[in-house]
């Protein structure tokens, strides 16, 4: 009984494989890789559920989901720019307080 060697394989190398996957089909792209089809068909799942990246146009849900996580990331930015702004006046003051109660005692 052998035992199999599992490959590991680096994500450009995965994201090439699923553009050469694309280009000429799965079942070729699979035997010019040496690639398990199973292990083709995984990336090509893992692509479509948008956990890699192979640069093209994402499909509608993604997109949707894309659009509405950068629309709560800018939600939070703005949220996060308010507190800093806030801060920064806080600040502002206490430097002043600070400076009146030091010109107070040296009198």
């Amino acid at each position: 009984m052998t035992m199999r060697v599992q490959r590991q394989y680096d994500y450009e190398y995965k994201i090439q494989a699923l553009k050469l996957a694309d280009e000429i089909g799965v079942v070729k792209a699979c035997k010019e890789l040496d690639i398990p089809d199973g292990t083709m068909y995984t990336w090509m799942r893992q692509a479509k559920n948008g956990e890699l990246d192979t640069g093209g146009t994402p499909k509608p849900q993604k997109a949707l989901k894309l659009a509405s996580v950068n629309q709560e990331l800018t939600r939070r930015n703005k949220q996060l720019e308010a507190e800093i702004r806030e801060k920064d006046r806080v600040i502002e003051c206490l430097k002043e307080a600070t400076a009146f109660f030091a010109a107070s005692r040296k009198r």
